[in-house]
């Protein structure tokens, strides 16, 4: 498996930051907040997306990519996400107010997108890929992705802050490689990462010692405004086959 770390910027030694993407393989894709800043050519490669929740850095160029790649044909992407999510695109952005009701009009013309619920312990079988959804802990509903081929299994954990059923699942999978988890906040910070439900460094170290396999783990989501506090702290921790997940990076597995 290849994946590719996308938030709109072109520089592969930039971590991560404000908008939230993944693409596998060129066409599976995970959280929409940069695929409508990809090349055309690229955007047009994507099948599917999963969604993990609503929150803009993960949304945010959801309507422009629909747009972008829409044909009057019956080829459309087809897009997963829970149902809170997908209750959200229809009231809060999928309108007619902030962005035409591509859901409706869906349903009168060449779709412009099939869109699906998924949810906790679900798995969507997606050319060699089983794509299976788990629950984290966040402000609102918000699902994980685990994706598995013949090979190798990787986690997407999404948005988060402590959560011991994340590990208890994920620990069932032999062929787990690596771990895509948060850290969105310092730790003097730790109070917002409390109400907003997300990791500090030492939270972060605290859910890796949950999973009961060896994986690599890839820091993502960094707060721009805090990212080098975040960087020196992580490195302070000296935990084994620790990364930052990378723009524009592609990484194999």
């Amino acid at each position: 498996m290849r994946l590719t770390i996308v938030d709109g910027s072109e520089s592969a030694s930039r971590y991560q930051a404000n908008l939230i993407s993944y693409v596998l393989d060129g066409d599976l894709a995970f959280d929409a907040g940069a695929l409508g800043l990809m090349p055309l050519v690229d955007q047009k490669k994507l099948s599917t997306i999963f969604l993990s929740h609503s929150h803009t850095d993960h949304i945010a160029t959801l309507p422009l990519l629909i747009d972008n790649v829409y044909t009057p044909t019956p080829e459309c992407i087809r897009l997963y996400a829970n149902s809170a999510t997908i209750d959200d695109l229809r009231q809060h952005v999928f309108n007619d107010h902030i962005w035409p009701d591509v859901f409706r009009l869906s349903g009168h013309t060449s779709p412009f997108v099939e869109v699906c619920t998924i949810e906790h312990g679900q798995t969507v079988v997606v050319g060699n890929k089983r794509v299976t959804a788990f629950d984290v802990q966040h402000t609102i509903p918000t699902l994980g992705y685990l994706v598995e081929d013949d090979t190798a299994a990787i986690a997407l954990v999404a948005d988060t802050a402590a959560c011991d059923a994340i590990w208890e699942f994920l620990s069932t999978f032999e062929r787990l490689r690596a771990v895509f988890l948060e850290i969105s906040f310092a730790n003097a910070q730790q109070w917002l990462a409390d109400v907003s439900q997300h990791l500090t460094p030492q939270g972060f170290l605290a859910e890796t010692k949950k999973l009961q396999r060896e994986v690599d783990w890839y820091v993502t989501h960094m707060k721009p405004n805090c990212a080098a506090q975040i960087v020196a702290e992580v490195a302070a921790l000296e935990l084994p086959r620790c990364h930052f997940a990378m723009s524009a990076q592609t990484y194999e597995f």
